[in-house]
């Protein structure tokens, strides 16, 4: 009986090595054909020079508001008199949250749709070269958490090392404290979010246009507030309405989701978003 069960666990011990090898060759696939497209470095460059000018832009503005500091307060021409730290702290935030919540998305549903945009042979050569479809799906979302965290990270810390050198002392001692550098965890979960939110648009429709359009008209709707005619909650379940509080630790706007709904709402749309690639990867067959 002991021998029998010993065996037992090593066939199930061997299977699951089997199954993580796999799914570790499928993940490698993923990052070693992202690698290969120019679409990709090109694109990277272009968040890279964005993320540069949203970043040189806030030190402009910066520049007007910090000789007003006194008694730790700086005087902002939109808010009023602000705590040196939350307006420091949104510098910090703004560049790399613009650049990866809207453009990384586009980059990655772009490359991550390469196979719907060649047709059905790359789809086929795709799946002859990993069969399992959850597997595949595990893969592809694997290399969208690394490459949105990587990424993120890469971006934070240019804009940082941009805002430490134009700015001065006071705000520099910000830029480093550990709230500072904090920053960079939220902007990469809210990255992910919206990456994988856009990636599930894109498996379910099989189109890199479905997922660009829904990553556009998203930004749209958020930026314009245009929901609000049809009512603040519908408003307000919009990721990067719910992101807002999340990232910055205080309401920027009336009516808008605290942290914690703030944090539920972004959790729900990662949850059903991860489901729906997973679930489309198994069930649907390469035709």
């Amino acid at each position: 009986m002991l021998a029998s069960e010993l065996s037992s666990h090593r066939v199930v011990a061997a299977t699951e090595q089997s199954r993580f090898a796999a799914w570790r060759a499928a993940a490698a696939m993923e990052v070693a054909k992202t690698l290969t497209l120019r679409s990709w470095w090109i694109g990277f460059a272009v968040i890279l020079a964005l993320n540069l000018y949203f970043t040189y832009n806030g030190v402009i503005l910066a520049r007007g508001a910090l000789p007003t500091l006194h008694d730790g307060v700086v005087l902002d021409d939109l808010e009023g008199a602000v705590p040196l730290e939350r307006y420091v702290g949104d510098m910090i935030i703004s560049a790399p949250y613009q650049s990866m919540a809207v453009f990384f998305p586009l980059l990655l549903v772009m490359v991550c749709g390469q196979d719907y945009r060649s047709g059905q042979k790359q789809l086929q050569l795709t799946a002859l070269a990993v069969p399992s479809g959850a597997r595949r799906a595990a893969a592809g979302m694997t290399f969208a958490f690394v490459a949105t965290v990587g990424s993120t990270i890469t971006v934070f810390l240019l804009s940082d090392a941009v805002l430490w050198l134009m700015l001065p002392a006071p705000a520099r001692s910000v830029i480093v404290s550990a709230a500072g550098i904090l920053s960079c965890l939220r902007i990469a979960l809210v990255a992910c979010v919206m990456t994988v939110t856009a990636l599930a648009v894109t498996v379910l429709m099989r189109s890199t246009l479905a997922g660009t359009i829904f990553i556009v008209l998203q930004a749209v709707a958020s930026m314009s507030g245009l929901l609000r005619i049809i009512g603040q909650g519908v408003n307000n379940v919009l990721p990067m309405i719910a992101a807002k509080t999340f990232l910055f630790g205080y309401q920027r706007e009336p009516g808008e989701p605290g942290a914690t709904a703030g944090t539920m709402i972004l959790a729900g749309w990662l949850a059903v978003s991860a489901l729906t690639v997973m679930i489309n990867g198994t069930r649907r067959a390469v035709v």
